[in-house]
């Protein structure tokens, strides 16, 4: 992207550097919703933006939450389901647009697959009494769904991350009462967000949660102007 004309703000005015951070999204939604549904090699481009622009709009909506005051929801009374019937073609509904991603996967855990029991071998001290273990038959499970291509894949997310800049308030409530939701259970982790503070900022983000987002958001705003940050 081209350098901003004004000097870029940093974490020291948040307010002006959440704006200029919204312009910055605004603008690759766009270009990257031009590219969706307009082949392969375009979606692969848009691509390796994506990530980019999401973690962007995931900071700036999780800013927004801080400053909301939302008590955790009570738990919602299960409702009684009616009679079974079929449903004719007029009530059946079309699938609901993906929503934008807001809780970041945890980064602390091991990415390798667990080992099924044939894969670890051991050793075993048989006597006279030991019997051998026999598992119980298990119906085979069942297989998975296949999983949209690249393109289809490529097209929700953009959807979902316009979605998302078209009703931030909607979205920040959302991550304000996850945040509460977590706080009010004793949960470890209060952020959505994966990268966990850098050590200068490890301490006072135990009070004040905004400044190393703040921190990161500088960054990727500057990443997404071409500045030099040497």
């Amino acid at each position: 992207m081209e350098t901003h004309p004004d000097p870029i703000p940093t974490a020291a005015e948040p307010d002006r550097l959440e704006a200029v951070a919204l312009e910055i999204a605004a603008k690759m939604v766009a270009a990257l919703t031009r590219l969706a549904g307009n082949g392969l090699a375009l979606a692969r481009r848009g691509m390796q933006d994506l990530p980019f622009v999401e973690d962007l709009l995931r900071r700036v909506i999780y800013l927004m939450a801080l400053r909301l005051d939302a008590p955790a929801p009570a738990p919602a009374a299960i409702p009684k389901r009616p009679a079974a019937s079929a449903p004719s073609a007029e009530m059946q509904r079309e699938p609901r647009a993906r929503r934008f991603r807001l809780i970041e996967p945890e980064q602390d855990r091991d990415p390798r697959r667990l080992l099924t029991p044939a894969e670890c071998p051991r050793v075993t001290l048989m006597d006279d009494t030991a019997q051998p273990f026999i598992p119980p038959i298990q119906a085979p499970p069942k297989p998975p769904r296949p999983r949209p291509g690249f393109e289809d894949r490529y097209l929700r997310r953009t959807q979902a991350l316009a979605d998302a800049l078209a009703n931030l308030d909607t979205y920040a409530m959302r991550m304000a009462h996850w945040m509460a939701r977590q706080a009010s259970n004793g949960a470890k982790r209060l952020s959505p967000l994966a990268a966990a503070p850098a050590p200068e900022h490890a301490e006072i983000a135990k009070t004040e949660p905004a400044v190393p987002v703040l921190s990161d958001l500088y960054l990727l705003v500057l990443m997404a102007l071409g500045s030099d940050t040497s």
